[in-house]
């Protein structure tokens, strides 16, 4: 399973003897293309980290510790470890930060406290997440949404105070080449442009759905994915109530679908993705699945029921998702599969 490193970006504490130079300029990183201009207003006891979480969000992390004194640089660093033990994929800001309290509250004597920014981006759909604790020193605002000057930032319960603090939520559209504003007192404006339409737009579109559905879309890379992803789908059918045998049977045909765009569409390169579209409805369930492959034609394929391929151990996958499923259909170049269970089918409600 890959593993992201974190663009680590703090200045935190008095002592500048250890200080690392923070360039003017920062890489795109998951269709972001990011800016930090200084001064010689130095940042104290805050800091500031961007955090890829998976291939589909990235996490905006300002904070800055008080009192300003020098015991403010160990709780720092103590800080950015509980953030960055909480902040998982999916994630939602307002239960990170209270995760966050509780954790300081316990451990660390309320003498200081923290007044955070926790912002997540999901590059699927453009939708910013954020949430912050106490009275941030920076201005966070869009270019668009809705006028360039708007402040979003909302006045909180800084952390390690109140063990019990809940932390409101809000959520926005950004949209294309919206670029994000964030100042931190005098020292740092950071500015991040979107640099790409929202992902989702173009997944749906080559697989043919409509952009008004309900849909649940994640990025796999490996095998890893694949398992914790067919886990979370089976449990979620399985508490809607479907039957044992359909599970059995949705089970083997979203493992041959990945297995296939993982081996061989992608050969094996965990560098490429592999998308899973999924949708659920009273009438249907829906999955795509989309590779970084050449594709295949299926007239191409070996038929498995010729009598000179029944001995062959490979050359059954796309035989058996057709024989499972309701409907079938190969999109773009062939690197993308759709295929459609009819939940009012009585062949999936016995067993």
């Amino acid at each position: 399973m890959k593993t992201y490193s974190p663009l680590r970006l703090d200045e935190a504490g008095k002592d500048l003897r250890n200080r690392t130079p923070i360039p003017d300029t920062l890489p795109t990183i998951g269709g972001l293309k990011m800016t930090l201009t200084r001064t010689d207003h130095p940042l104290t006891n805050q800091g500031m980290e961007i955090l890829p979480l998976s291939d589909d969000e990235t996490a905006f992390l300002f904070f800055q510790v008080h009192p300003d004194e020098p015991a403010g640089r160990p709780f720092s660093a103590m800080c950015k470890m509980a953030f960055r033990f909480c902040l998982k994929p999916e994630c939602k800001p307002g239960e990170v930060l209270s995760q966050v309290n509780r954790l300081l509250f316990d451990h660390i004597a309320p003498l200081h406290y923290l007044t955070a920014f926790l912002a997540i981006l999901d590059h699927r759909t453009h939708h910013l997440r954020f949430a912050n604790a106490g009275h941030s020193p920076l201005s966070f605002r869009s270019s668009r949404h809705p006028s360039p000057t708007v402040n979003l930032l909302a006045e909180g319960v800084p952390c390690a105070i109140f063990n019990a603090a809940t932390y409101p939520e809000n959520k926005i559209q950004m949209p294309e080449a919206t670029v994000l504003f964030m100042t931190l007192q005098k020292a740092y404006t950071f500015t991040c442009q979107l640099t790409e339409p929202p992902r989702q737009q173009a997944w749906l579109s080559l697989c043919g759905l409509p952009p008004d559905g309900h849909y649940d879309i994640k990025t796999l890379r490996d095998f890893d994915d694949m398992m914790a992803f067919l886990k979370d789908r089976v449990d979620y059918l399985d508490r809607m109530g479907c039957t044992i045998k359909f599970l059995k049977n949705f089970r083997l045909v979203i493992l041959e679908l990945v297995t296939n765009a993982i081996l061989h569409g992608n050969r094996g390169d965990t560098s490429k993705r592999v998308i899973t579209v999924f949708e659920t409805t009273a009438d249907h369930i829906l999955f795509g699945v989309i590779d970084e492959g050449e594709g295949y034609d299926e007239k191409q394929l070996p038929d498995p029921l010729c009598p000179t391929n029944l001995t062959r151990q490979q050359g059954r996958g796309v035989f058996l998702v057709k024989h499972y499923t309701d409907e079938f259909r190969l999109c773009g170049n062939g690197n993308c599969t759709v295929i459609k269970f009819d939940r009012h089918n009585p062949k999936h409600s016995r067993g």
